[in-house]
């Protein structure tokens, strides 16, 4: 929402499709996600975590829960865009 936000203040407007293309204009820094890409598709690309749920003998207190087990880099983790069929990527290509 934060990244939408600021998207619609550098557009200086509040025209969702004009916020849309400056937001896949421009690289968004998230804070839970780092580096995040607006594709032509509309779908926004970032690193995935993947994480294994620790045995209780493991964890070393309330909430050490979790183990990371790999960080999938975005073009990894999301299916290529050239195998989504979104009719929006057309259109793009168009523009």
């Amino acid at each position: 929402m934060l990244a939408y936000l600021n998207a619609a203040l550098a557009a200086g407007t509040n025209d969702a499709q004009a916020v849309i293309r400056r937001m896949k204009e421009q690289p968004i820094d998230d804070a839970l996600f780092g580096p995040v890409v607006v594709r032509a598709d509309g779908r926004a690309i970032h690193n995935m975590y993947i994480f294994k749920v620790k045995e209780p003998k493991a964890s070393k207190g309330k909430w050490d829960l979790l183990d990371n087990v790999g960080v999938p880099s975005g073009p990894d983790a999301f299916r290529p865009i050239d195998q989504g069929g979104c009719s929006m990527v057309e259109q793009a290509k168009g523009n």
